[in-house]
């Protein structure tokens, strides 16, 4: 008997351990993924899906090729997020092609789905090497306001300070009135600064700079010049005073540099400055959306 009732209870164990393996054999098919959507950031790629409740899957499985790399590549996502960020990615490569997987707890795979997403522009990366203070020539100088009188724009770059440049006072007409510097060679980045007049009166407290690659000498119109900056703040005041801009850095070269005057001290409708100086940023430029890059 005793060996009939250890069978038994053998027979009950194996049973129930079969049922149990039955069990864990069952397969939970997840949930699909739905709604998703595509987004662009510089240099990345955004995708967003919609949570849908009750979740049943696990992870979701994220398949793309590297066009950096040339390396296909997988991502997890957590069942917790609804948004990934794929990194390093170029605009110049097009289209790049995902395939989204849900995965459940048994490691079943659901539906696959297949998007298609294009990449932000990777941004530039600029460093300043160094500088050239440009050689302006008097025959370079323009300006819509000369007087007739005194101040020509030429004493602009004589290198003396008690000479001065000074915009038609006599016959007066209202804002805005330009100067505009050929740099003698296009330029990609620079640096300004001016002196003004050892009066103490007539100096600017408002300019908008633009550049162009060209320019006729008379036609004073910025439509077709590109808008730099405007200034309007920290201008210097006073006699013989000394102004340095800050460094821009331009999206494309520029030959002409152009001084809109929009404000003057003492309400008046010119300005005068002793003298005006400009410099060459020297850049280099990687560009990750080069062709060769």
């Amino acid at each position: 008997m005793k060996y009939i009732y250890k069978i038994t209870i053998l027979v009950f164990i194996t049973s129930l351990f079969i049922a149990c393996n039955e069990e864990e054999k069952q397969e939970i098919t997840p949930s699909e993924i739905t709604d998703i959507t595509t987004f662009k950031k510089p240099g990345e790629i955004g995708i967003a899906w919609k949570r849908v409740e009750p979740i049943n899957y696990e992870y979701v499985k994220i398949n793309y090729y590297d066009h950096l790399t040339k390396k296909n590549r997988s991502i997890l996502a957590s069942k917790y997020t609804d948004t990934i960020i794929i990194p390093n990615t170029r605009a110049k490569y097009g289209d790049y092609k995902f395939t989204f997987q849900p995965f459940s707890i048994t490691e079943t795979g659901g539906k696959v789905t297949e998007v298609i997403a294009q990449s932000g522009a990777a941004p530039k990366t600029i460093t300043v090497i160094g500088e050239e203070l440009l050689k302006l020539k008097p025959d370079g100088l323009f300006t819509d306001a000369q007087d007739p009188g005194e101040g020509p724009i030429k004493d602009l770059i004589d290198g003396n300070t008690g000479s001065f440049f000074h915009m038609n006072w006599h016959q007066q007409t209202p804002f805005p009135h330009y100067i505009v510097v050929d740099l003698g060679k296009e330029v990609e980045g620079f640096k300004f600064s001016y002196i003004t007049r050892n009066n103490g009166r007539n100096y600017p407290l408002k300019m908008v700079l633009f550049g162009s690659t060209t320019f006729d000498g008379s036609t004073f119109d910025t439509k077709n010049a590109m808008e730099i900056v405007t200034i309007d703040k920290g201008l210097a005041e006073g006699a013989t005073a000394t102004y340095n801009s800050e460094s821009y850095i331009l999206d494309s070269k520029i030959r002409y540099l152009w001084f809109r005057v929009d404000k003057a001290h003492a309400s008046n409708n010119f300005i005068a400055l002793a003298e005006l100086s400009v410099t060459e940023l020297k850049l280099k430029v990687i560009d990750p959306e080069a062709p060769d890059a």
